[in-house]
């Protein structure tokens, strides 16, 4: 009788107190682990950190969770500047890097989570390079024959 009164009793307090009312006794499964918690992942599979983009490129984000998790959106930045909202997956963006400067740009990926705090990827880096060459120089080649 006293053991069912002390469950009870922690079940109350545990509940109280937002913690799971299993904690303190057996989980499911017979073992003596709390599950962790959700481990989100968010990261940038496309185009590769270090890589050299030219045109329209895609932009492809992945969000992967150890647990269910409810993605409400992915906001995608290049240069701290957010250039797009995604709600579905994929979360898949296609940037005209002719509307870019020539040269280095870094982007980074935002997943808003319901009920947790926004998860933010790692930065990748690129370089645009849509002048032959690389040059960077908007004047026309020339051409000597001698």
């Amino acid at each position: 009788m006293q053991k069912v009164v002390l469950v009870i009793l922690s079940v109350v307090l545990l509940t109280a107190f937002g913690l799971s009312a299993w904690a303190c006794e057996d989980p499911p499964g017979g073992g003596d682990e709390v599950p962790p918690p959700s481990s989100i992942t968010v990261s940038i599979t496309s185009p590769a950190d270090g890589s050299t983009v030219s045109g329209t490129t895609t932009i492809s984000v992945s969000v992967t969770s150890t647990n269910d998790i409810a993605v409400t959106s992915v906001e995608l930045y290049i240069d701290d500047t957010l250039k797009t909202t995604m709600t579905a997956s994929p979360y898949d963006y296609q940037w005209d890097t002719t509307a870019a400067a020539e040269g280095d740009h870094t982007m980074y990926a935002k997943a808003n989570i319901e009920g947790m705090d926004p998860v933010t990827s790692s930065l990748v880096n690129v370089t645009v390079q849509n002048q032959a060459g690389g040059g960077g120089s908007s004047e026309p080649p020339v051409v000597k024959i001698n």
